[in-house]
């Protein structure tokens, strides 16, 4: 009932709705704002840029906001991932040929307290995933756990096994968890 969320509904009536957080991107902060607690789904087709997109706003969420966030990316080599978050940071390629060896280290050296990168083998069930996300969350205050891609997760197998079945117990795990 109304009643028993009353403690809930005054706070939003005196302080409104959070307001989530922004990237700095103009137009594009009055859409979408980003809030800790939620499950969010970037869909298209392949190579469409969606772990591109991602990893841009987990890097603006690290720097403009303190956001700090674990990643499981087991298409990504973690050496090649941070030197790509590296180059989203600094804008330019990390390599000799376009930033300083110390701009380079000191980038990777914040890049290093903002972002972990989870090797998990073939242990990646959404059970191990999520209990090595709860152990960063205790251990470094991670605000925000990316799986991509989605179909590197394995789903388990019980008796009355469905592939949608699958997927809807996994979703509901993964909000539960936020």
């Amino acid at each position: 009932t109304a009643e028993s969320v009353a403690e809930k509904m005054d706070d939003i009536f005196f302080n409104g709705l959070p307001q989530g957080v922004t990237l700095g991107l103009g137009k594009f902060d009055h859409y979408v704002k980003f809030m800790t607690r939620q499950l969010y789904i970037v869909t298209g087709m392949p190579s469409s840029g969606k772990t591109n997109l991602i990893d841009f706003w987990i890097t603006r969420l690290a720097y403009l906001h303190g956001w700090k966030s674990t990643v499981f990316s087991p298409e990504k080599d973690p050496e090649a991932h941070f030197n790509e978050y590296i180059h989203r940071i600094v804008g330019r390629k990390a390599d000799v040929q376009h930033m300083s060896y110390e701009k380079y280290a000191a980038t990777r050296c914040d890049l290093s307290k903002m972002i972990t990168h989870m090797v998990m083998g073939r242990d990646n069930t959404i059970d191990k995933i999520l209990d090595t996300a709860a152990e960063e969350v205790r251990k470094r205050g991670i605000k925000v756990l990316v799986i991509d891609p989605f179909n590197y997760i394995r789903l388990s197998r019980d008796t009355a096994w469905s592939e949608s079945g699958a997927i809807n117990d996994l979703l509901i795990q993964l909000k539960v968890f936020a």
